[in-house]
């Protein structure tokens, strides 16, 4: 995961750029554990194929892994350099639509105001292109 700061002015572009092997393993485990619960009419329980778990579960996997890599980065990016943000990070409005069953990588952003420091008295936006 690439994560990159951008600050001009009184706002802030967080960027985050993931990749297909930093989410893979986890959506991988996560489809293996429901595969073995998976309950389907004409297989036993815990015997639906592999594949067919994937083809009815696999993109909301695949998106639930990823917004909680986000989340998880992103608040860790947000301490480590000290941002004063106000409140939660928003999705910006310059964020395109991501086809998350199609797309192995994935960019989003978000925005949110921040403490204003000691030399500004406007509020910083903070955003955040999220996963990729």
């Amino acid at each position: 995961m690439n994560i990159t700061l951008e600050q001009s002015g009184v706002s802030a572009l967080v960027s985050l750029k993931m990749e297909k092997a930093d989410y893979q393993d986890a959506v991988k485990k996560e489809l293996k554990n429901i595969a073995a619960k998976a309950e389907m009419p004409g297989f036993r329980k815990g015997k639906v194929p592999a594949g067919l778990v994937n083809k009815r579960f696999g993109t909301e996997v695949k998106m639930n892994e990823i917004n909680r890599l986000v989340g998880e980065n992103l608040q860790k990016f947000i301490e480590e350099k000290k941002l004063s943000v106000l409140g939660e990070p928003m999705m910006s409005e310059q964020q395109q639509a991501q086809d998350i069953e199609h797309q192995d990588d994935s960019n989003s952003s978000s925005t949110s105001p921040s403490r204003p420091s000691s030399k500004s008295n406007s509020p910083t936006k903070i955003s955040s292109p999220t996963t990729t």
